[in-house]
C-alpha cells in the first residue's frame, strides 16, 4: 500500500519531507506528561526522540532539495561524503526503538523490530540519495560547484532586478529590463552548456550583474518617490550600455571568443560610478 515518494509531483515538491516534522509533536505532550507523573526517564526518552525526529526531517529534506536542484540543472553537484536520506532512515530507525523501548516499554527486540520497521518504511517512501555525478572541469580551472555558484548568484541577482523592474511605472524601461534579464539568462544558460566560458565571463557575471542590480534598484526607489524626466535620461543612458554589453557579451561566448569584454565593461563601470552607483 505505500506509494514512494515521488519528487516530481508538484505538490510533493513544494511539500517534500515536511510530513516528519508534523510525525513526532505528540512527543511533546508525552514528556509533559511524563514529567508531571514523575518519570524522569520516559520524558527524556521522549524529548530525545523528538530532536532525533526533527533532525532526520532536516536531513530528508536536505537531501531531497540537492535531487530536485539537480534534476533542474545540467551541471550537477558531484554527491558529498554525506548520504543525508541514509542518514535520516538510520536516525528516525533510532528514535523509534527509543521510544518504543523506553516510553512503551516494549523488550529490547521488539524495540529493535520496531526501529527496523520504520527505516523500510523510510526507504519505502522516501527512498535513498540519487546518484549525482558530473563531469570535473578542474583541468580548466573550474570545477561544477564553482560553476553552479556562480550561476545561483547570478540568478539572485536578476531576480532583484525583476522586483525593481516591477515597481518602476514606464512601459518602455520595463520592456526593455524584461528584454535585459532574458538575454543575460541566455548567457547563464550558454555557461552551463559550455562551463569553460565561465572563465570568459566571470567579470561580466560580477561587475555588470552587481552594477545593473545596483542602479535598478537604485532608479525604482528614487524614480518613485521624485519621477523627473532628467533621472529617466540618466537611467535610460545606462540601460543602452547595459544591453550592449549583453549583447556583446553572448556574442562572444557563443564564437567562443576568447577576448573579454574589458573596454565596454570599463564603459559600464564608468558609467555606473557616474550615477553613483559603484
Amino acid at each position: 500500500m505505500v506509494k514512494r515518494y515521488n519528487p516530481d509531483t508538484p505538490l510533493r515538491s513544494r511539500l517534500s519531507g515536511l510530513l516528519l516534522f508534523f510525525m513526532p509533536i505528540p512527543l511533546l505532550p508525552a514528556a509533559m506528561i511524563a514529567l508531571a507523573q514523575g518519570k524522569v526517564i520516559v520524558m527524556t526518552a521522549s524529548l530525545i526522540g523528538l530532536g532525533l525526529v526533527f533532525l532526520a526531517a532536516v536531513l530528508t529534506r536536505k537531501g531531497i532539495l540537492l535531487d530536485q536542484e539537480s534534476r533542474m540543472r545540467k551541471l550537477q553537484r558531484r554527491r558529498g561524503k554525506l548520504h543525508y536520506r541514509l542518514l535520516s532512515g538510520m536516525i528516525l530507525a533510532t528514535a523509534t526503538a527509543l521510544i518504543a523501548w523506553f516510553c512503551t516499554r516494549n523488550g529490547l527486540i521488539v524495540s529493535l523490530a520496531y526501529g527496523l520497521v520504520a527505516l523500510l518504511g523510510y526507504y519505502l517512501y522516501y527512498g535513498l540519495d540519487e546518484t549525482r555525478s558530473s563531469p570535473d572541469f578542474s583541468a580548466i580551472g573550474v570545477t561544477a560547484e564553482e560553476v553552479i555558484e556562480a550561476i545561483d548568484k547570478a540568478e539572485q541577482k536578476l531576480e532583484d532586478i525583476e522586483l525593481a523592474r516591477k515597481q518602476m511605472t514606464d512601459i518602455s524601461l520595463k520592456r526593455r529590463l524584461k528584454t535585459v534579464i532574458h538575454d543575460t539568462r541566455k548567457i547563464l544558460d550558454i555557461i552551463e552548456d559550455d562551463p569553460r566560458d565561465l572563465r570568459r565571463a566571470r567579470k561580466f557575471l560580477t561587475v555588470y550583474l552587481e552594477g545593473m542590480r545596483k542602479v535598478t534598484k537604485g532608479y525604482a526607489a528614487l524614480h518613485n518617490d521624485n519621477p523627473q524626466q532628467e533621472l529617466k535620461d540618466n537611467f535610460s543612458n545606462v540601460l543602452t550600455t547595459i544591453e550592449s554589453v549583453v549583447s556583446e557579451q553572448q556574442t562572444k561566448l557563443l564564437e567562443n571568443d576568447a577576448m573579454e569584454l574589458d573596454v565596454q565593461i570599463e564603459v559600464l563601470e564608468l558609467q555606473l560610478k557616474k550615477e553613483g552607483v559603484l
